[in-house]
Formats: structure tokens, C-alpha cells, sequence
């Protein structure tokens, strides 16, 4: 990845296309990286899928996950595929609004989602929007610190 002063944003390397796997799975959220071994310290959303899993949510079918690349901001593509997979969740549930779940950097790319759809839509297909917890302006400055 490497930021294109043309464009003003980063940018994958000529012949690299980073992703999040498993987009519309709750498989990405799970754990930042389950290859490391110290995996229990990389716990994501391992606790709240769990949770809820004992209650008889199941990934795919009323539990769903818009994976991205905190690195960057949201893409037309993952705006379009996430737009597609609220609209499907909303569908599996007999048509009901969906709540979407968001923490730190998903926040911003939640609300970036929902800024770009119009009242009527949310209306229809967003019950709420839940961050834990939101950045801060102060947290970026501090990230941006560690950047440069």
C-alpha cells in the first residue's frame, strides 16, 4: 500500500489487491488474525459473535459482517456490496430494519455508508447503529503521530 499524491489516497501496490475475507461473514470479525498464536490477545468480535451465536443468532443467516480495510476509505465497491447485504439482511428477517454493530475505525466507515443513502432507505432497512467505541478526533492525532 502507498499513498498516491495524484489520487490524495493510499493506494494497493501495482499487482496487490488487499481484502477483507469472507465479506457478509462474521468470520473476518472474529479475531484480527487467528494465524498468530497469541490468538486469544486478538480477540475482535469473538466475545459479542459467541454471545450472541449461544442465543441462536448464525452467521449467514441473521448475523452478517461488511469487512474492509481500515487503511482506507470506503470504496464505491464495499459501499454498493454492503448496501446489497443490509438489503438481504433486512430480507432473511421477514423485511425487518437491521441494527449494525460498529467498533473504532467501522464507526467512521458505518457512517460513511449510512451518510451516502437517503432518509427512505435508512428508515426501511437501518434499525440502529451501535459504535464501541467511536475514534476521536484526538485519536486520530494520536495514530497520525505515530505515522509520521
Amino acid at each position: 500500500m502507498h499513498w498516491d499524491n495524484e489520487t490524495q489516497a493510499f493506494e494497493d501496490r501495482k499487482g496487490v489487491q488487499i481484502r477483507s475475507p469472507d465479506f457478509g461473514s462474521v468470520r473476518a470479525m472474529d479475531y484480527l488474525n487467528p494465524s498468530l498464536p497469541m490468538r486469544p490477545f486478538t480477540k475482535y468480535f469473538h466475545d459479542l459473535i459467541a454471545e450472541l451465536s449461544r442465543r441462536g443468532y448464525r452467521d449467514g443467516e441473521d448475523m452478517f459482517g461488511a469487512g474492509y480495510d481500515w487503511r482506507k476509505l470506503p470504496s464505491p465497491e464495499w459501499l454498493a456490496a454492503t448496501r446489497r447485504l443490509v438489503e438481504a439482511a433486512a430480507a432473511r428477517s421477514g423485511g425487518r430494519p437491521v441494527d449494525l454493530v460498529a467498533h473504532s475505525m467501522g464507526c467512521l466507515h458505518a457512517y460513511s455508508f449510512l451518510m451516502g443513502q437517503t432518509q427512505r432507505w435508512k428508515d426501511r432497512y437501518i434499525h440502529n447503529l451501535v459504535e464501541n467505541p467511536r475514534p476521536s478526533a484526538v485519536t486520530l492525532l494520536n495514530h497520525a503521530s505515530l505515522l509520521f
